[in-house]
């Protein structure tokens, strides 16, 4: 089974409609974890630590869904690179992120990645 976080905003009575919708439309065979950023870490809704939270994430508009393959990239990228002096590659990477959808942030960004789930993929 294939896993992925949606990490909440402060508002999570709110962020519960794009969850319900998540697990809706995605496939059954991936795992949505829900989290929190707290004290620099990704943690369970009960508050238990699943791992560090890069700075990407933190400095990120929430609510975000990220996969769990995007996550693992995320975090060897910003433990390889200075963030300070590979910006422009840093965030080609994280553009290049977004575009495969990998990581989506934001209520309205969320919102029109569910109601594409909702339209039929012809192949």
């Amino acid at each position: 089974m294939k896993s992925s976080f949606f990490i909440y905003s402060e508002n999570k009575t709110r962020d519960a409609e794009l969850v319900r919708g998540l697990k809706n439309w995605l496939p059954l065979e991936i795992d949505i974890v829900e989290a929190d950023i707290k004290d620099r870490s990704l943690k369970t809704l009960e508050g238990k630590t699943i791992n560090y939270a890069p700075v990407l994430l933190q400095a990120m508009e929430r609510p975000i869904y990220i996969t769990n393959s995007a996550y693992i990239n995320v975090i060897s990228i910003e433990r390889r690179w200075d963030i300070s002096k590979a910006r422009d590659a840093y965030m080609k990477f994280f553009n290049d992120l977004r575009h495969r959808q990998e990581i989506i942030c934001g209520r309205t960004a969320l919102k029109e990645f569910i109601e594409g789930l909702k339209k039929p993929q012809y192949s």
